[in-house]
Formats: structure tokens, sequence, C-alpha cells
């Protein structure tokens, strides 16, 4: 699903990590939080996340660190991303190399991916780890997944909207979670369509190829063909700020998620509802 283009917006918080040089060098032995580790099977789950970006990081680095984070563990704000990202930004400072190493911010995000791919075994796409990287405060960001370029959005809405995020208290892991099922059948369906990429094949050449296709998997490729599309054009409905055009694409992706993706749950479809029962907001997803 690397193909789609994505509007994520930026939030404000934030994953810390800092660190000293290790005075006593200790071979084979990793320190993560107040946990002194011997080895990956002692580890909690999110060490992973450390560990990938130390492993991938092609300069070696020997110290403690210290780890600090707002963001609530698997509650969909890319909690991993920024502990991956501020991992790695910490190890280019400590190197000195942070101005010298050549690594633009994308590069960053493409390390931190492959390290949630191979050591926590997630897999990912890049859109948590770009919007780390780039987001700006008041702004969305399109990211085409294809090329990995980006566009800043300002958000230009009055004083008096707000863009609300809220907390169902479900909590999700994508190693395990039905993420990697559906990443797996559209990937699956596009070899069955002999096609490298979802870029530029429209929803009706997916029902007309239907015959070819597992039930499941024509409903789950035109989620990630129509999200594309409203992707594209909830970039243009904030440029010309529509916040009512961009509500009504939420609508219609929280919709999509549910019924054909199947990736939603009965909290998060009450918040939707509980949202959309209010005067005033434009959409909710």
């Amino acid at each position: 699903m690397g193909e789609k283009q994505k509007i994520p917006h930026e939030v404000i918080r934030s994953s810390i990590v800092g660190a000293r040089t290790k005075l006593l060098k200790s071979r084979g032995l990793t320190i993560i939080g107040n946990q002194r580790l011997q080895d990956a099977s002692s580890e909690p789950s999110w060490a992973s996340y450390i560990r990938g970006v130390l492993a991938l990081y092609p300069h070696s680095v020997d110290s403690d660190m210290v780890i600090e984070s707002t963001i609530p563990i698997g509650g969909g704000l890319s909690s991993s991303a920024a502990v991956e990202l501020a991992t790695l930004f910490l190890l280019r400072q400590l190197t000195d190399l942070i101005d010298d190493d050549g690594m633009r911010r994308e590069d960053c995000a493409v390390l931190c991916r492959r390290a949630e791919n191979l050591f926590a075994h997630v897999p990912c796409g890049i859109m948590d780890q770009m919007v780390v990287c780039l987001a700006d405060k008041d702004h969305a960001l399109k990211i085409d997944c294809w090329n990995l370029t980006t566009e800043s959005i300002p958000l230009r809405a009055s004083e008096d909207t707000a863009f609300l995020v809220t907390d169902c208290g479900v909590r999700h892991k994508l190693a395990c979670s039905e993420y990697s099922s559906r990443r797996k059948s559209v990937e699956d369906a596009l070899k069955k369509l002999d096609k490298k990429s979802w870029r530029n094949i429209q929803e009706e050449a997916i029902i007309a190829n239907s015959c070819i296709l597992e039930k499941a998997q024509v409903e789950h490729a035109l989620h990630v063909v129509s999200e594309t599309r409203r992707a594209e054009e909830a970039a243009n409905a904030l440029l010309d700020n529509n916040l009512l055009k961009f509500g009504q694409l939420m609508n219609e992706s929280h919709i999509s998620l549910r019924d054909r993706y199947r990736v939603s749950c009965a909290e998060l479809d009450e918040l939707v509802k509980l949202a959309l029962s209010v005067d005033g907001v434009f959409g909710s997803r």
C-alpha cells in the first residue's frame, strides 16, 4: 500500500531520548529505560524499535539512554515512529555527524521504517516516519509514498474551528492486528492484476476484474484506490479552505475503512456517530 498518497496532521506530543557516553563498556548488554537487558527475549515489545535503529545506523555508538514520551502507546499517534526518529537523531548527534552524514530527513524516515519492518516485524508503510520528520505546526502533510515527495499544506481555518483528536481507549498492535492481513490481501490482489502499483488503477478496473479476485480482495482494493483519490481531494479542499468538503471526505473515509477495509471497531464507530450528532461538526473518522 506504499503507493497511496496520504494527508496526515501533526499532533503536538513528543518522544524524547537522551543519552550519555558510557564510562564502562559492557559488551552484549543493552540498557533501555531502567531495565538491564541481556538479550532480545527479555525485552519489552517496544524495545525492538530502538534495537532496530541501533542495528541499522551505520556508525557504532556506545551510550546509556533514557526515554521519555507523552505519546500514548497503541493509540494511533505514531508512538513507535516518534521513538525511532528520536533515537536516530540522538545517535547522529552523539557521533557528531548530524550535519555531515549525508542523511536527509527522508532518508531518516526510510531507515526507521526498515527498523520497524525488520526488527518489530511490522509491515508498516512510511507515513508515520515521514510525518515525524517533516510535519509543520498548523499544516497537513501530503505525502507521495511512491517517490517520497511531500507538500506542506497550511490549515487556514478560523479560530473557532478545531481538529479534535479523541482516544477511543482501544489499543492496537500493528504486528498482530488486521493491518498485516489487509496489506497482504491488497498486495496479492495487485499481483493477480499483474500490476506493480495501485497508482493508475481506477475503481472501475477493479470491478471489471473482480472475477479473478477474491470477494474480500475486491473490497480491500476498492478502499485503497478510493482512499488515494480522497487524499488528493482532501489536499485540494484544504488549499481552498473548504472544510465542508474536507469533512465529507473524512466521513467517506471512515465508511470505507469500516465497510470495505473492515479495520474499524465498535468504539471508533460510536465516537464517529457521536461526533456527527453535534451541530457544527464537518466530519469524523
